[in-house]
């Protein structure tokens, strides 16, 4: 769902460059979007009380898991280019390599880890 993605990243990230959705349809970036969306609906937590579970089954509970990770996204100063003259987009944010970086908390803050 690239529509409801973007309009997610906008909300929640709007300090960053924002994304034009006529470009995202089937652009460079969409098969990315389109992996990391599947990840989210086919991988299962890992540890914790929801062990085994997968971490979304339905499109809402994928939509709810996106808009987490961009809130986490938010919260980093790096990542948001609070603390630098760089920040990210998210272009960035689905590349394989940067999304997970981000999952494994290269980018929390250091006085919030």
């Amino acid at each position: 769902p690239h529509e409801d993605l973007l309009d997610l990243y906008s909300k929640c990230l709007p300090m960053l460059a924002q994304p034009r959705k006529s470009l995202w349809r089937k652009g460079k970036n969409a098969p990315a979007m389109k992996a990391r969306w599947r990840w989210v609906m086919t991988e299962s937590h890992e540890t914790g009380e929801k062990a085994g579970q997968r971490l979304a089954t339905t499109r809402e509970e994928g939509l709810a898991w996106f808009e987490r990770f961009f809130n986490f996204v938010g919260g980093s100063n790096f990542l948001t280019g609070a603390s630098g003259s760089w920040a990210c987009d998210l272009g960035w944010l689905v590349k394989a390599e940067n999304f997970e970086k981000v999952l494994q908390g290269n980018y929390t803050n250091k006085e919030n880890a």
